[in-house]
């Protein structure tokens, strides 16, 4: 142990590699082997997420949400049943913030920075999660940078029903 010792800490001018560098792009098996959906699927889904929360549609958002699910603000947390239940908590949560992560991790419009873990897709870096089910996919995650989300209500884990 004395050779770790002193600590020091890093050098900030060293270069450091991207998530991606060190973690490495999955390959298409990999990205079905890990989440059960053909990434081109998720890209088109999330693609259409993307569009609906940038055009302001909000009840297409609101339908994209896996009910029932909990929305955290604030003023504590909250159970919401349906898309019309989500509709008066959509400004707490799709803020400005959500919205700069959002952008950050889209490559184009068609193509954004996914990624798989535990059977389901993270996007605007790991703000959003969303899963298949066996209607399609859905989202079961949102979280904004304020700390306030939506979230499936249900045990851990992803509940495929």
């Amino acid at each position: 142990f004395s050779l770790l010792t002193p600590a020091r800490p890093a050098n900030p001018s060293l270069p450091r590699p991207s998530l991606e560098e060190v973690l490495g792009t999955p390959s298409a098996e990999e990205f079905f082997m890990r989440s059960g959906v053909e990434e081109a699927e998720a890209q088109a889904f999330y693609a259409g997420f993307f569009a609906a929360v940038e055009q302001g549609e909000r009840q297409s958002v609101a339908e994209l949400l896996h009910y029932p699910g909990v929305v955290t603000t604030a003023e504590g947390s909250f159970r919401v049943e349906s898309a019309g239940e989500f509709l008066p908590y959509y400004d707490t949560i799709f803020t400005d913030g959500l919205w700069d992560s959002m952008i950050q991790n889209q490559y184009t419009m068609a193509r954004a920075d996914l990624f798989t873990n535990d059977g389901m897709i993270g996007a605007a870096g790991g703000a959003i999660w969303f899963a298949p089910l066996e209607d399609g996919l859905t989202i079961f995650t949102v979280q904004n940078d304020e700390g306030w989300s939506f979230r499936q209500d249900a045990p851990s884990g992803v509940e495929k029903g």
